[in-house]
């Protein structure tokens, strides 16, 4: 299982932050390569509350599965992505409230696809193009949450 975790501190509570992170139709404006999405009801902030995501990679729109698994308002959720590059993931997003605002947590673990030559595409182009999506993320949802003040 591959691991990452990237933070920022956001300049708004968790309470803020937590309804940006929880809205579907606001993930297209926070989540980096979100194009769209479809079959949701609702906030996905319990369990069970589930996704489709449209993903843009490599000029093709792509599927991908979003389920929440744990949901502890305002402080942590877990959602399951069925993401086209790996076998399966985890995100993990901790809110944890500071004297300078909301320190927001992505961490990121999955397995990769297709053996040892997996684990060497893993190694040059997954792993990276993956850090610099939940950067880019976390610098959207900053912008967001500090935006609804």
């Amino acid at each position: 299982m591959v691991r990452l975790e990237k933070n920022i501190v956001i300049s708004a509570s968790a309470a803020t932050v937590w309804r940006v992170l929880v809205d579907p139709e606001r993930s297209l404006e926070w989540e980096a390569g979100l194009v769209g999405v479809e079959q949701v009801e609702g906030l996905l902030d319990e369990p069970g509350a589930s996704c489709v995501q449209l993903m843009n990679f490599r000029r093709r729109t792509l599927e991908g599965e979003c389920m929440v698994t744990e949901a502890f308002a305002p402080h942590t959720r877990v959602v399951r992505i069925q993401p086209p590059l790996t076998r399966r993931a985890l995100r993990r997003e901790r809110l944890v409230e500071a004297e300078t605002g909301t320190q927001v947590t992505l961490e990121l673990e999955y397995e990769t696809r297709g053996g040892p030559f997996g684990i060497l595409l893993d190694t040059a182009l997954t792993r990276p193009r993956l850090a610099m999506v939940l950067s880019e993320s976390l610098r959207n949802l900053k912008q967001l949450a500090e935006a609804e003040l």
